[in-house]
């Protein structure tokens, strides 16, 4: 399954403000149901398309903002996976949060 038109949708949607990680389940979740796939390999799809490509970065919301991880994409996207899964793939908010990247926000522009 092509994950761009969803990529490019999280994406026009982190022009404006940092995004849940809920809502990349969200957007695999109803993709999946309506393809018959499985949710959660189509979740992580989309997390290495965002987070490898360059286009989103992962992080918390602390004191400053978002704060972004500092650990390399590979690991981040280990990282967040391990995350959701510890929330049995319905973290509710309490995971983490994805922001774009600059190369991110000129993609969202373009799919405007």
């Amino acid at each position: 399954m092509n994950t761009d038109s969803m990529a490019n949708e999280i994406l026009i949607e982190g022009l404006d403000d940092w995004v849940p990680v809920d809502t990349v389940i969200g957007a695999a979740h109803e993709a999946a149901d309506e393809a018959g796939l499985d949710f959660r390999a189509l979740t992580v799809a989309l997390l290495e398309q965002l987070i490898l490509g360059g286009l989103m970065t992962a992080g918390d919301i602390g004191d400053t903002g978002f704060q972004s991880w500092p650990d390399p994409e590979p690991a981040m996207v280990r990282k967040v996976v391990a995350q959701v899964e510890s929330f049995g793939w319905a973290p509710l908010g309490g995971a983490c949060w994805l922001a774009n990247t600059a190369i991110g926000d000129e993609r969202a522009r373009a799919a405007l």
